[in-house]
Order: structure tokens, then C-alpha cells, then sequence
């Protein structure tokens, strides 16, 4: 008797991987379409709005301190919302079968959020290191810094727009509608994914090292605790903390000595938490990183395999690129100015 057609006796899953790389490949083309959506969004409004005759309003607006946290705040809700709200819709399903929003597993809440703020800030340092290693090479490519007020209302819109809006919207986009879409075939591969997709979308060269390894750290708090709070809680922290952190070293009229004993006090405190965060898991924090795969595998192909499906999407390659042309005009807006003089 015959195999059918595309069967083999060696691998016996071949036809349900067939489709499960149909399944993927629709897939990836949704998030890729929600993230390039992402990356146009802050250069649609601003030309639709020009088309409308607002433009000049809406540089006079981002022009006053005030005015750009409150743009920063809802461009960014904009951003992480609509072209995601589409990334759910072009795959058919229910918000609640891609994003879990249940309560977070008690027994692991607590130390994973401990520990995910402590890798945040080896992520920190490692960032920190990498933007060094670029500033020797010439390569800055800082990108323009949010006003920090130093009145009420200022400090307040600083907290929503630094530390409250980005927790809760890019969770929700990234971890929430992309690793959660993609958890049903790998949750390794939707963690690595995710991150890659958020260092990607920061748009800066130094940002990158930093983001990819945050967004591991978050990525991986949400699978090991089913909860999509546990991320929005860690990167609240990070946020949250690096806020504070810049407030009081650049208005608190301390020395260079100073401000390095602040920051390596800050560091202790934090790495201190990850340590108890560790104890408290009781020696099963080598769980952390252990994924089972989701569904049946063909033999020999897992992640790797994911990973070159999803990157091979053509509008996933779309919006690296695109991701990529923003990296590159940061690098030579930054470079030109002392290139010419």
C-alpha cells in the first residue's frame, strides 16, 4: 500500500506540519503586518494631520514640555494599539485566545518579577557597555530624550508617559499579541521572536542589546507565570525606576563621585532582589528557561526552523528593513553634523 502524496514513513507528522507551516506562515505574516503598521504610524499622523492643516498645531504642541509628553503618551497608545488590534484580527481569533490576562501563578508571581527587575538591570549594564564600545568607534546615535518637568503636573505626565503607558501598551503588543500568537507552536521560539521584534522596533542602535535582552526577560516572565501582568509589572519597575533614578541624579546636585556611589548603591539593591528572587523559587530556577514545544514537531526541526519560517515572511522582511532604515538615518543624522565640520 502507498503513502499519499507528501507522506513519508520516516516522518509520520509530515502532513500535520504541512499545516501547521500554513498555520505559522499566516501567522507571521499578521504580526508582520501589525508591526510594520507600527513603525508608520509616527509618519501617518503627522501627514494626515498635515493634509488636515493641524501640522503647525501639532509642533507647537510637542514644542512645550508638557505638550511632548502628552504627544509621546497618546502616539504611543496609537502605536501599540491599531496596527495590533489588526495582528489579532487577521488571524481569526479571540483576544482571549491569543492574551492571557488571568491572574498570574502565586507561587512564581513574586520571584520572577524579582528576578526579571534584577536582569533588567544587568541588561542595563550590558547596554550601557555596548553604547560605550559604539562611542569609541564614532558610532552615537542617541535618540532625542523625553523633557523631564520638574513641576507636579510635569513629574506626573513623566510617570504616565515613561513608566505607566509603555508597561502596559508594549506588553500588550509584543508580549501579549505576538508571543501569545505565536505560543501555540513554540513558546521558546514566541519568546525569542518577541524579542527580537522589540529590540527591532526601538529604532536605535544602542537601544538594541538592551531591549532584546529585557524583552527575553519579559517574554519569558509571562510564559513561566501564564499571566500577562507579570511583564507589565517588571517593565513597570525598570521603567519606573530609571525615572526616579534620572530625576535624582540630574536634580540632585551631586558630584560625579556621587552619582556613580548612587548608581552602584541602585545596582546592589536590584541584583539583591534577583538573589532573593532565586531563593525564593527554591532551587527551581532552572524551569525558567526549559520550554516544551506546543505542538507535534517533524524530527529535527524546532526553533531554528520557526525562527526561518517567521524571517522569511516577505512582510516580516518589510518591516525589518524598515526597522533597519531607522536605525541607519539615527547613525547618520548623528554622524553628518561632524563629518561636514
Amino acid at each position: 500500500m502507498g503513502f499519499p502524496q507528501g507522506y513519508s514513513s520516516a516522518y509520520p507528522f509530515y502532513p500535520l506540519i504541512l499545516t501547521t507551516k500554513q498555520r505559522f506562515r499566516k501567522t507571521a505574516t499578521a504580526i508582520g503586518t501589525g508591526f510594520l503598521l507600527m513603525l508608520l504610524v509616527p509618519y501617518g499622523i503627522p501627514f494626515l494631520l498635515g493634509r488636515f492643516g493641524a501640522g503647525e498645531l501639532l509642533f507647537e504642541v510637542a514644542a512645550d514640555d508638557h505638550g511632548a509628553l502628552v504627544f509621546q503618551i497618546v502616539f504611543s497608545m496609537l502605536m501599540f494599539s491599531l496596527p495590533y488590534l489588526v495582528t489579532v484580527w487577521m488571524q481569526g481569533r479571540r483576544f482571549r485566545e491569543v492574551i492571557s490576562f488571568e491572574k498570574p501563578d502565586r507561587a512564581r508571581f513574586l520571584p520572577v518579577v524579582l528576578i526579571g527587575f534584577s536582569f533588567c538591570m544587568i541588561a542595563n549594564v550590558v547596554g550601557t557597555a555596548f553604547t560605550q564600545f559604539l562611542s569609541n568607534l564614532g558610532l552615537t546615535a542617541d535618540m532625542p530624550d523625553l523633557p523631564m518637568p520638574r513641576d507636579w503636573s510635569g513629574v506626573g505626565l513623566a510617570f504616565l508617559a515613561i513608566a505607566v503607558e509603555p508597561a502596559l501598551m508594549e506588553e500588550f503588543a509584543l508580549r501579549g499579541v505576538v508571543l501569545g500568537s505565536l505560543r501555540r507552536y513554540s513558546d521558546g521560539a514566541a519568546v525569542l521572536i518577541s524579542a527580537i521584534l522589540f529590540a527591532a522596533m526601538h529604532g536605535n542602535l544602542e537601544q538594541i542589546p538592551f531591549a532584546f535582552l529585557v524583552g527575553v526577560a519579559l517574554g519569558v516572565a509571562y510564559v513561566k507565570t501564564g499571566s500577562l501582568w507579570t511583564g507589565v509589572c517588571i517593565h513597570f519597575l525598570n521603567n519606573f525606576f530609571s525615572l526616579v533614578l534620572t530625576y535624582v541624579l540630574e536634580g540632585g546636585g551631586l558630584t560625579t563621585a556621587g552619582q556613580i556611589a548612587v548608581q552602584a548603591v541602585a545596582m546592589i539593591v536590584v541584583l539583591s532582589l534577583g538573589l532573593i528572587g532565586l531563593r525564593m523559587l527554591g532551587g527551581k530556577e532552572g524551569d525558567l528557561f526549559t520550554f516544551p514545544a506546543a505542538e507535534p514537531q517533524q524530527p529535527g526541526e524546532g526553533k531554528p526552523t520557526l525562527l526561518r519560517w517567521f524571517f522569511s515572511s516577505p512582510i516580516v522582511i518589510i518591516g525589518m528593513v524598515v526597522a533597519g532604515l531607522e536605525v541607519l538615518a539615527l547613525i547618520l543624522q548623528n554622524l553628518l553634523p561632524a563629518m561636514l565640520y
